[in-house]
């Protein structure tokens, strides 16, 4: 009778942990433990966004990222594969902004201020990205932690058309701002080329998800890309100066009001060059995003 206890508490102990087809992988000191169960998550968010390039170099953020500060939309979906590795598709849209004018006539990038260039570029972007939770996944979602810190990386396909505005024109005794005007990717004669309106980026990121309740995360992100495009600004390092204002892109340094701002200038240029940023172009954004945890059932 001992011995068919004995044997019968065995099985029923057996059986209990064999319900997973994968029972011995999830034991651990401490006791059993489920396998993780997939899951998928949605999420919408905005934001700001800055460029940094030819127009804005890293150096000058300092004096001109706050003013060529613009706005992000996006929204993501994420799949979980499991405690630590998810993979994420998402769709943004992205402002992008740069201006001389942003700069101190006086100071360090006097150069860049006296070309007077401009530009504004609206980036459609589709992102996929892999995604990895530094602190785990719990086995579901309701178990989820309350902070949850991640790292990104992928590779980004977006399409783009930089524009400029025309000049500023006087209105009923005012000053108004021109039309924006694009190239459409056939650049200028005085650079000699033309560069493609769709691209490769590669962003690399780190966020975290703040739960709010069962179903709802608030989450935070900042994503930084490095475009292989020397363009989203039309501006490119080998362009040819030219000494006059002879393209709405190259140069024009002869305005005596900025197109975009409005601003007043001095157009008695000293001996100085623009300062470029050598390279391709970067840009990143900051997103405010509310996560959406879809149920099993």
């Amino acid at each position: 009778m001992r011995l068919f206890l004995l044997v019968s508490l065995f099985l029923i102990r057996f059986a209990s942990m064999a319900q997973s087809p994968f029972w011995f992988l999830g034991q651990r000191a401490g006791g059993y433990t489920d396998r993780f169960d997939a899951h998928s998550t949605v999420s919408i968010g905005m934001g700001s966004s800055n460029y940094i390039g030819d127009l804005a170099p890293l150096g000058g953020f300092a004096q001109a990222g706050i003013q060529s500060m613009r706005w992000n939309l996006g929204a993501q979906f994420t799949r979980h594969f499991s405690k630590n590795f998810s993979a994420r598709f998402g769709l943004s849209y992205v402002r992008l902004a740069g201006d001389d004018n942003y700069f101190d006539q006086n100071g360090d990038f006097s150069g860049s201020y006296y070309r007077n260039l401009h530009f504004q570029n609206d980036l459609k972007e589709l992102t996929i990205l892999g995604v990895f939770e530094l602190m785990g996944n719990k086995e579901f979602i309701r178990k989820r932690p309350q902070f949850a810190p991640y790292v990104m990386v992928g590779i980004a396909a977006f399409s783009h058309d930089p524009r400029a505005r025309k000049d500023a024109l006087m209105s009923n005794g005012t000053l108004v701002k021109g039309n924006w005007i694009s190239l459409h990717g056939q650049n200028t004669p005085s650079e000699g080329n033309s560069y493609s309106l769709v691209g490769l980026a590669i962003p690399v990121g780190v966020g975290f998800r703040y739960r709010l309740t069962d179903d709802f995360d608030l989450g935070f992100e900042i994503m930084h890309r490095v475009a292989f495009s020397d363009y989203l600004d039309d501006v490119s390092d080998n362009r040819n100066q030219v000494p006059a204002a002879t393209s709405f892109y190259t140069n024009r340094s002869i305005l005596s009001v900025a197109p975009n701002t409005l601003a007043v200038r001095n157009t008695t240029k000293p001996a100085v060059v623009p300062e470029y940023s050598w390279g391709v172009d970067q840009y990143f954004t900051t997103q405010i995003q509310l996560v959406y945890h879809i149920p099993k059932k």
